[in-house]
């Protein structure tokens, strides 16, 4: 009996080591592909049965690429639903700092490839720094926030929306970020050459937004005196006052800028601002007269208008115009003047009034060089 029983409980452990050497070569022989997620795997399993012909596991990068895009589109539909729009962007801003560079410009590519978006009922407005205080669209809002995070993707997205030229808004933030984001006088001529397709755009112009009107800052960024024709053509066109009165602070931060050159374009080229001779006069008041060539030019321009024309009253009314616009650009700073500039102005336009009245040339200005010389002496408490 006790024989017997000894042969049993061999027997029993024959069969255990077999049994567990068969279990071991099968986990030896099991293929591991596809083990990165497998924690992940288990743990679905375990949660909700899987179909036995249930394709692979997608990527990490496309599940967390998922999640991204889902928290635009929420966003989008929360601001289509009455959300505060400001507060919804706060969050999505926060939201998308928080996750993978890398992930968040597939997911806004992809969103703005679908053309898809929501309008957030904010203007277009330019804060300080040329940072955007309000956008019109989830689209702009992307657009913009895409500049801060991958550089060559906001560019690649810039270059889309130029050739399609569809949304003045989304080409405006694209201005910007070129602006921004291309060095050298090559990249200020590229954003000056797209503003100015975006301004000949008559269709465009005629439902103008405000971003169309940040082009023209665009242009003045550029420096490019050549754009003085187009907007010439804006300041006395009929694309409307708001347009006119960007083009015309255009013009004047351009001549500002760049005061001997575009004084010689203004007085050599009779066909700008024809129709607008005040405007012109106003801007050629710009010139430094303690500089022989600008001196040259505007004495010519003088000598060219009679002396009892509006155009001649007016400039000699401003003249030195030593008034400035603040004007927030997305592109450019507020021009930085002093007290020493003004004054100094003042006392070089006064000599040469002073030059001029004793000067057969102007005799026939002679009323209009007295008052003007009068209003420099009060402006300067003489």
């Amino acid at each position: 009996m006790i024989l017997l029983l000894g042969l049993l409980v061999v027997a029993t452990v024959l069969v255990y080591l077999i049994l567990f050497r068969f279990d071991r070569t099968a986990r030896k022989e099991a293929p591991v592909e596809d083990t990165a997620f497998a924690s992940e795997s288990i743990r679905i399993d375990s949660a909700r049965p899987q179909p036995v012909d249930e394709p692979p596991m997608p990527e990490r990068s496309t599940l967390e690429n998922s999640f991204i895009t889902d928290a635009i589109l929420q966003a989008a539909a929360a601001i289509e639903g009455g959300a505060n729009p400001q507060a919804v962007l706060h969050s999505l801003r926060a939201y998308l700092l928080s996750q993978d560079p890398a992930l968040v410009v597939s997911a806004i590519r992809a969103y703005l490839q679908s053309g898809q978006d929501a309008l957030t009922g904010l203007p277009f407005a330019v804060g300080q720094s040329g940072d955007f205080a309000t956008l019109p669209s989830m689209r702009c809002f992307l657009m913009d926030f895409l500049a801060y995070v991958d550089a060559s993707a906001a560019l690649e997205v810039a270059e889309e929306v130029f050739n399609a030229r569809s949304s003045a808004d989304e080409y405006a933030v694209c201005l910007r970020n070129a602006g921004t984001l291309m060095e050298g006088a090559d990249g200020r001529a590229y954003v000056g050459q797209r503003a100015l397709e975006l301004l000949s755009d008559g269709n465009m112009a005629a439902n103008a937004s405000a971003g169309f009107a940040e082009a023209f800052d665009a242009v003045v960024y550029a420096g490019d005196l050549s754009a003085f024709t187009l907007l010439s053509q804006y300041v006395g066109g009929e694309n409307g006052s708001a347009l006119g009165k960007a083009a015309f602070f255009a013009m004047d931060r351009m001549t500002l800028d760049n005061t001997a050159e575009a004084i010689e374009l203004l007085t050599s080229d009779a066909s700008l601002l024809a129709d607008n001779s005040k405007t012109k006069a106003g801007l050629i008041a710009r010139a430094d007269l303690s500089d022989s060539a600008q001196l040259a030019d505007v004495e010519s321009y003088v000598l060219s208008l009679s002396s009892d024309s509006g155009e001649a009253s007016y400039y000699f009314d401003i003249v030195p115009n030593n008034n400035f616009a603040i004007i927030n650009g997305m592109l450019t700073d507020t021009y930085e003047t002093s007290h020493d500039y003004v004054t100094g102005r003042l006392g070089s336009t006064y000599d040469t009034l002073g030059r001029w009245a004793v000067d057969e040339r102007f005799a026939a200005y002679s009323d209009l060089i007295e008052s003007a010389r009068q209003r420099i002496e009060e402006i300067r408490g003489e």
